[in-house]
């Protein structure tokens, strides 16, 4: 590798632990928000904004999904096609809130909650904000900017989450979700808009919209069913059984995708903007992905896997008690989330690539598996649902990793030796730690002696046999922190 290409690698790498920084440092503080909220906020008021929460998720694709890739993804992008995707989809999004504003009595009727209609009302306003938001991201992902990601989101979270505190200690329940989760946007858009250079023109093209409108509206169709299929579960939890069932569903569900959701996530949002310059140039796209992979599954599966061991006394310390019932949908959902970063980061690729079309089929596909799966176990119970959701998540990284081998002649051999280290240093951590729960001790201090050995010996093992996933992670962190870390282009 030349050094034009190391250093690119670099800036990159730097970029994906800002993300990380990003990603993981909101979860963390969004992790111990919901903590202090579950001590002051019944299961049931969870179940119900988790009911909002599907509808303006739905929604919220149509406001973010599609356009944003399509500015990221474009080779050469100006003013004029940011401001016409900003007026294109602050009017859209009027539209949208309209239309969900004189919907929301029949929502409300259908799921017997009379006070969904003044929520939905309420945080539909959420959409428009997103509007703006979103168009702020795509300029930053595109420019590699990730720092400004970590001051704003952090800042929302902090901010929304402290005030939510405040109103659920107050008393007021499922309206301190609501109040929070609106905030949390609000703040992180006003933080963009002082803290990066693009501001919106007065400049409009149907034509500019058009050209990105061919490329985005396959990803927008895709994250659409996505979206759709993600929260049948949920749609189905909340009509077949109960809020409370929902609630625990949706909680033992959130703590793995605080670890794996989020550390995909930042490496995603690198890949994407990272891949789509280098897309003529196949082998670079190999590397990078495979580069990501290793980097990826070095932090993720040790981090599900414990997770997944410590799970009953982390929920009883956490959340106390009153949420037992979460733990075995937080260990399903620690097998569902163990493969679907890995699986995304093939993802990466395909939209990289431009290729929308095959996007879409490959989601088609997933999403049809995990229907029929659903179908089948519909009527088991609501764990019988988690584990179905699992089961079609891993055929889901199948169906994903396909369009690699064929077009990076990313053979699977060769994705089993990149996962290998990770996998036999998991399993080492593992059988180091899952023996402990039978020692005649508190499960409490049980708890923090496996997760220190599991550390020691995750850790411990990578320097012995030298695993180049830990160098990489430490010549990262030193090039961040050191006179290195200065990301130029930033701005």
């Amino acid at each position: 590798m030349s050094n034009k290409v190391e250093n690119s690698g670099m800036k990159i790498a730097q970029n994906t632990l800002w993300a990380f920084f990003e990603r993981f440092g909101s979860q963390i503080v969004s992790f111990i928000v919901s903590i202090v909220l579950a001590r002051f906020i019944l299961p049931d008021d969870y179940g119900v904004i988790a009911i909002v929460t599907l509808f303006i998720g739905i929604a919220n694709v149509f406001v973010t999904g599609g356009f944003s890739n399509a500015l990221i993804q474009k080779k050469e992008v100006d003013h004029v096609d940011f401001s016409s995707v900003l007026y294109f989809g602050m009017g859209f999004s009027i539209c949208l809130y309209l239309l969900l504003f004189f919907v929301a009595p029949y929502i409300s009727l259908y799921f017997r909650i009379e006070e969904l209609t003044t929520l939905l009302r309420i945080m539909g306003i959420q959409l428009i904000i997103s509007s703006f938001n979103s168009v702020q991201r795509a300029y930053v992902s595109r420019n590699l900017m990730f720092r400004r990601f970590f001051f704003s989101t952090l800042g929302g979270i902090s901010v929304s989450g402290a005030v939510g505190i405040v109103m659920a200690f107050l008393g007021y329940g499922v309206w301190s979700l609501m109040v929070q989760y609106i905030l949390n946007t609000l703040i992180d858009t006003i933080v963009l808009f002082f803290t990066i250079k693009w501001r919106p023109t007065l400049a409009f093209s149907f034509k500019r919209l058009k050209i990105l409108l061919s490329y985005g509206w396959k990803l927008l169709f895709a994250t659409l069913l996505t979206t759709i299929y993600s929260d049948l579960y949920t749609w189905i939890i909340a009509r077949k059984y109960n809020s409370a069932d929902l609630a625990y569903y949706k909680k033992g569900k959130s703590f793995p995708q605080l670890l794996a959701g989020q550390v995909g996530a930042s490496l995603d949002s690198v890949l994407f903007s990272s891949m789509s310059r280098e897309s003529d140039n196949k082998a670079k796209l190999k590397y990078r992905l495979r580069q990501s992979i290793r980097f990826g599954s070095f932090i993720i599966l040790p981090l599900i896997v414990g997770l997944a061991i410590v799970a009953k006394p982390f929920i009883n310390f956490i959340l106390t008690d009153v949420w037992a019932d979460a733990v075995i949908y937080l260990q399903i959902a620690c097998i569902s989330f163990l493969v679907s970063p890995i699986g995304s980061m093939h993802i990466q690729v395909v939209k990289a690539l431009g290729k929308s079309g095959i996007y879409l089929i490959l989601d088609i596909l997933k999403k049809l598996v995990g229907v029929i799966v659903l179908i089948v176990f519909i009527n088991k119970g609501v764990i019988a649902i988690a584990l179905a959701e699992a089961f079609a998540n891993f055929v889901g990284l199948f169906i994903n990793i396909i369009p690699n081998i064929i077009i990076l002649r990313y053979n699977l051999l060769e994705q089993l030796k990149d996962l290998t280290s990770a996998l036999l240093l998991t399993l080492i951590m593992s059988l180091s730690i899952y023996w402990m729960i039978f020692l005649p001790i508190p499960s409490l201090l049980c708890m923090f002696l496996q997760i220190i050995v599991a550390g020691v010996v995750y850790i411990g093992v990578s320097f012995l046999f030298k695993v180049k996933a830990l160098q990489e992670s430490i010549k990262i962190i030193k090039a961040i922190f050191g006179k290195k870390g200065n990301v130029k282009n930033e701005g």
